[in-house]
C-alpha cells in the first residue's frame, strides 16, 4: 500500500494525540477503551500513534467511553473526508494522464504514415497485390 501524504499522516496522528489526551483526562487505560470497543489493546496504542486508522465503530465506541461529545467523531470523519478527497484527486490526475497519452499515440498514429500497420503496408506493396485472396488482389488464380 502506497504511503499516504504527509499531511494526511500528521492530520492521522494529531487524531490519535486526542484520542490519547481525552482517554487520560478520563482516568482511563488503553485497556479499558479495548474491552468497550473490543478489539486488542495494541488497536489502541497505534490508533493513538496514528500508526493505525481503525474504522468507524472503534471512534463512536471511544467517543462514547472518554465522554468526547461526538469530538472523535467528527475528527474521524474530517480525515476520512480528507482521504477520501486526496483519492478523488489521484484518480483525477490519473485519468487526465492516460488521456493525455492516448490523445499523444492517437495523434502520433494518425500523422506519421511510416506507423502504418503492416497489413496497410503489404496491402500497398506491389508484390502484394496480385496474391490471390490478399487485401487488394485478385481472385482471378484461385478461379484457374
Amino acid at each position: 500500500m502506497a504511503r499516504q501524504p504527509g499531511h494526511l499522516a500528521e492530520q492521522q496522528r494529531t487524531l490519535g494525540r486526542y484520542l490519547a489526551a481525552l482517554r487520560e483526562a478520563a482516568g482511563l487505560y488503553q485497556a479499558d477503551i479495548a474491552r468497550a470497543v473490543p478489539c486488542h489493546r495494541t488497536t489502541v496504542t497505534h490508533a493513538e500513534a496514528g500508526s493505525q486508522l481503525p474504522d468507524a465503530t472503534f471512534w463512536e465506541i471511544a467517543d462514547r467511553v472518554v465522554e468526547a461529545n461526538g469530538a472523535l467523531i467528527a475528527r474521524y470523519d474530517q480525515l476520512i473526508q480528507a482521504k477520501a478527497a486526496h483519492l478523488a484527486q489521484q484518480q483525477a490526475t490519473r485519468r487526465a494522464r492516460a488521456q493525455a497519452t492516448a490523445q499523444q499515440l492517437t495523434t502520433g498514429l494518425s500523422l506519421r504514415p511510416d506507423r502504418a500497420s503492416p497489413m496497410s503496408r503489404a496491402r500497398d506493396h506491389p508484390q502484394w497485390s496480385v496474391v490471390a485472396g490478399a487485401p487488394g488482389g485478385s481472385s482471378e488464380g484461385m478461379m484457374r
